[in-house]
């Protein structure tokens, strides 16, 4: 559950990035519009890290699954 709360909060982080960046340039206040670059660096760098771990917990996850981490229907009947 702790790994869900993390990618949570960096998506939640993500969307927030994204509001800032898709407001009209002419509405943001100058200290956000010049700091846009450094936002849009840090909304790459999210979605890379959020990409990575869904990654290793999908890879976990098949390597529980091929390891017999699940019983078959086989196992349920007898």
């Amino acid at each position: 559950m702790k790994n869900f709360k993390c990618e949570f909060e960096l998506r939640r982080i993500i969307f927030g990035f994204v509001a800032i960046v898709k407001t009209p340039f002419a509405s943001l206040p100058q200290m956000i519009s010049a700091r846009l670059p450094e936002f849009a660096k840090q909304l790459a760098f999210l979605a890379s890290k959020v990409c990575q771990k869904r990654e290793k917990m999908l890879k976990d996850n098949l390597d529980y699954v091929e390891k017999g981490g699940f019983a078959s229907d086989e196992d349920s009947e007898g």
